[in-house]
């Protein structure tokens, strides 16, 4: 993701993960963001954020919009907060 107005740019992750339990298929959803370069955000705090935007479930094909509505809200949370 990148703030040009911020001069700075957040790489944003989401590992899906798949295993076979005792109920059948399992499946589980990760989220981090790692700035780049730029405004030091902390990254334990925005990948939280998107960790509870998305949920820990992976979603249906007509709700995966959530994961772009996720990085998109993000961006412009840090663009609100603007530079320190």
């Amino acid at each position: 993701m990148l703030l040009p107005s911020l001069q700075t740019k957040v790489k944003v992750s989401f590992e899906v993960g798949v295993g076979i339990g005792t109920g059948g298929i399992e499946a589980s959803v990760g989220a981090r963001a790692e700035v780049v370069y730029g405004e030091k955000y902390k990254e334990d705090k925005m990948g939280e954020f998107l960790g509870q935007f998305v949920g820990d479930d992976v979603r249906g094909i007509d709700e995966m919009g959530c994961w772009a509505n996720a990085v998109g809200d993000l961006a412009g949370r840090l663009k609100a907060r603007g530079r320190k």
